[in-house]
């Protein structure tokens, strides 16, 4: 994918989006408050507890996990044409959790390990250790962009774990330019979101659903055989048959 249809591929994203702004708005109140909803009120609670905290921020892991690929999985139907209402999400939230879940345990699991070597890197007054610093920076772009694939191939090809994490590694590596365009574009947007806060809960989750999966088709397009060459290898199949 080169960097016009990025491009047009953002574009396509941000019109998909204000096409279907009152699903997007819908589906983005529902995956907040299924999501974030078990840490809030922890949060809110009148009492003080670090185990409260720790239990609602448990609670919020499994919760979020069977969100975001529910979110996707919407998304998707959206992009297919077909009719969706938000009683939909609870079927999709119960089909992902488990897998859900795992990723995204993962997904923060590596960030921890990535920042960990950082900071021990750092810390130590080696350049030899100054240089494993900058491999283990490009070790979290290179993270965070195959996350941008993740939920898109659970929901849209039902996979297991591992091959969704083996298929977004290859289609990072392979696909170098339009992985760090994306990457780029969902980090400048979680972090306006972050700023202007209203935007996370109306927004963001359910646009960077529309462009991650508006760009795992648009890459996976490029490894689809075109029906000239399907027909052609079904006809001397035949014809070796016969």
């Amino acid at each position: 994918m080169t960097f016009g249809q990025s491009w047009r591929t953002l574009l396509k994203s941000f019109k998909m989006s204000y096409e279907h702004l009152g699903k997007l708005a819908l589906l983005n109140l529902v995956w907040f408050t299924v999501g974030v909803g078990p840490l809030m009120i922890g949060a809110y609670l009148p009492w003080e507890s670090p185990l409260v905290l720790f239990v609602a921020g448990m609670l919020s892991l499994i919760t979020l996990g069977g969100a975001f690929p529910a979110l996707h999985s919407m998304t998707n139907r959206i992009i297919d044409g077909e009719v969706i209402n938000w009683r939909q999400f609870l079927p999709a939230f119960k089909k992902y959790v488990v897998r859900g879940t795992i990723l995204l345990a993962l997904r923060l699991f590596g960030f921890f390990v990535l920042t960990f070597n950082i900071w021990v890197a750092l810390n130590k007054p080696s350049t030899l250790y100054l240089i494993l610093s900058g491999f283990w920076l490009w070790g979290i772009v290179y993270w965070y962009a195959m996350q941008q694939y993740v939920y898109p191939l659970l929901t849209r090809h039902d996979l297991g774990v591992l091959t969704v994490l083996k298929r977004a590694a290859l289609l990072t590596l392979d696909n170098p330019l339009a992985s760090v365009f994306v990457f780029v574009i969902s980090v400048v947007i979680n972090v306006l979101s972050v700023i202007l806060t209203v935007p996370l809960t109306i927004f963001t989750a359910g646009f960077l659903a529309f462009l991650q999966n508006n760009f795992l088709l648009g890459l996976l397009e490029k490894y689809s055989e075109p029906e000239e060459k399907v027909v052609e290898s079904g006809e001397q199949q035949q014809e070796g048959g016969e």
